[in-house]
């Protein structure tokens, strides 16, 4: 991180691939003491009072990843991949390193997980694999930033119920049921 007059300047960093396969390629269902040792063995750090939140290397002030539980298993953990690049902190290379980063990523991964289904809206681009273990992975982003989601297999018939129902009834019906 450097200064520039009173900016600081935030290099934008990205976490290698294998830091998300930890979590994608786990025996689900998860318990939260495994989602602990996996969060520790890639030497992420809690967040103090709340061992839901953590940083990585890459976080920047309160920027950080997040497992959530349901019951006492872990159903989601949210991932930064990238160093945050906050608003009014942006430079002409902020855009196109989290475009690349986000491209390399989606490269990688289809190469593990083959193609995954690609969405863009308002400016943010998603891919999402549903993996050989029934567990959801997403990947995101936007100009300053790139996040991983992984979704437990219990979310991810979830939402492949969601989808059917939608498909079926309507989205008025899903909404408003």
């Amino acid at each position: 991180m450097g200064q520039k007059g009173s900016v600081v300047v935030v290099e934008m960093r990205v976490l290698p691939v294998v830091w998300v396969r930890a979590w994608t390629e786990l025996e689900w269902p998860v318990s939260w003491e495994t989602a602990f040792a996996v969060r520790d063995r890639l030497g992420w750090e809690t967040k103090p009072h709340d061992g839901e939140m953590f940083w990585t290397e890459l976080s920047v002030g309160d920027e950080g990843g997040v497992i959530s539980n349901f019951h006492g298993r872990v159903d989601d953990v949210t991932i930064p991949l990238t160093t945050r690049v906050v608003r009014g902190q942006e430079d002409e290379h902020t855009a196109p390193r989290a475009w690349a980063a986000y491209r390399a990523y989606v490269e990688a991964l289809t190469g593990l997980y083959g193609p995954g289904r690609q969405t863009a809206d308002r400016g943010i681009a998603k891919t999402e694999w549903v993996l050989s273990n029934r567990v959801t992975l997403n990947v995101g982003a936007l100009p300053g930033v790139l996040t991983a989601e992984v979704e437990s297999p219990e979310l991810t018939a979830l939402g492949e119920y969601e989808e059917y129902y939608i498909e079926k009834y309507g989205e008025d019906a899903w909404f408003n049921g």
